[in-house]
Parts: C-alpha cells; structure tokens; sequence
C-alpha cells in the first residue's frame, strides 16, 4: 500500500454545552444514548427439517425486527454463496408450486403470537411482510430490486416487524416476556427440501448509559 490517506470530519462541541454535560454527570446524574444493534443466532439441521421450531434464547428489552434466512450448502456455488443466496425451499418443479402455498410462520413471544391473526401463510403473503418491516409498502421514495421471482429463489427473507408503532423508531416489542421460538411449517414437501441451516438477526436497541467514571450498556 503507498500514498494511504483518510478522509473524515471533525465536529467539535461548544465548550459551554461540555461543561454542561460535565456538570450534569458531576452531579451523579447520567447520560442515556439509544443504539441500534443486531443480534445474530445460527440453527445448523434444525430437528423437525421443513416443520422446525427455532428456540430464541434472547431477553432482549426492545427488539425493532426479526429476520430469518436460510442457508443450503448443496445449491452454494463460487459466486452464490451464504453472504448473497438465501435459501427458498427447494424440490422439483412440482414441489417448488406446492411451496408457495403450503409456507407458514409464526413467531412466539410469551403468550403473545405475531402474526396475531395466526401465521404468514403463502409466499406473497411472506414478501409482503418484508416489504413492509422495510418501510417500501406505501412508500414514495423507497423500492426494491428483489423482485418476486428472486425471493422465490436466492432472496427469501422472513421477516416479522415487531415495532408496537409502525415506522417508528424506538418503539420495538420486548423478548422479556417468556419463552421466544419461531415456527416454521411446510417448508418444503420433504426435509431434504428444507434449509440445512437457518441464520436469525435481531434487530434491536441498546441502552448505553455514561456515568461519572463508568458506563453501563443494557440491551
């Protein structure tokens, strides 16, 4: 490497308003900085293959959103990997129409159920529901090239908002409230059609805490 160079700003604060958060953590007061974090969680053959149930051993206070993708080693290539292939179900052609309407989730907090209604049933209902937890739906300023025909194939993501006001940040759901687990059933006509390993991201925030000479985080 030859001629590395770095570019960034600098800002600096006024010197009155660092007195004043020095005075304020002087006083045995503290400062509370909201953060948002990801959380990641791996099911390598999960037992129960296309109807599996992923325990989620997380009590996390303010989850924004879940997601879930999958991973088939068999369908990996050298430019389709883990990083950019997320495993839809597979099969033949025929097992691949059943799929698409035999696919449902549900997500289990406590004695709480998201969907409340019941589960995402079918693969438009599945995109839809990403799209939201996204913010696209409705949106005139935001879309996606993720078309329909490739979340069926390399970009299926299940994704369940957990936000108790949409579209706002800050706002999310707490794992707190008991045992949490993901269910997944028909994903795939037979086991073998199933992901071998599923990828779970908790979105969430965290709490970070600064006080005269120590500093707390909380998630």
């Amino acid at each position: 490497l030859s001629n590395v160079r770095i570019y960034g700003d600098v800002l600096h604060c006024d010197e009155s308003l660092q007195n004043t958060y020095a005075r304020h953590l002087l006083n045995g007061k503290n400062l509370t900085i909201p953060m948002r974090s990801y959380t990641s969680l791996s099911f390598s053959q999960p037992s129960g293959g296309a109807n599996a149930t992923l325990m989620i051993p997380r009590t996390l206070s303010r989850v924004n959103a879940i997601f879930l993708v999958g991973r088939k080693a068999s369908l990996e290539t050298a430019t389709s990997k883990e990083v950019n292939r997320f495993c839809y179900p597979g099969g033949n052609a025929a097992a691949q129409l059943l799929n698409h309407k035999s696919l449902q989730a549900w997500l289990q907090i406590g004695s709480s159920r998201f969907p409340s209604a019941g589960s995402y049933e079918g693969v438009n209902m599945f995109y839809y529901k990403w799209l939201s937890a996204l913010g696209i739906v409705n949106s005139g300023h935001h879309t996606t090239q993720t078309t329909m025909a490739d979340y069926k194939t390399d970009s299926f993501i299940v994704c369940w908002d957990l936000e108790t006001i949409a579209s706002t940040s800050f706002s999310g759901s707490s794992l707190a409230g008991g045992s949490v687990s993901i269910n997944l059933k028909g994903f795939g006509q037979n086991d073998s059609d199933a992901p071998d390993r599923w990828d779970c991201i908790l979105f969430h925030i965290s709490l970070i805490s600064i006080h005269d000479g120590f500093t707390e985080v909380s998630v």
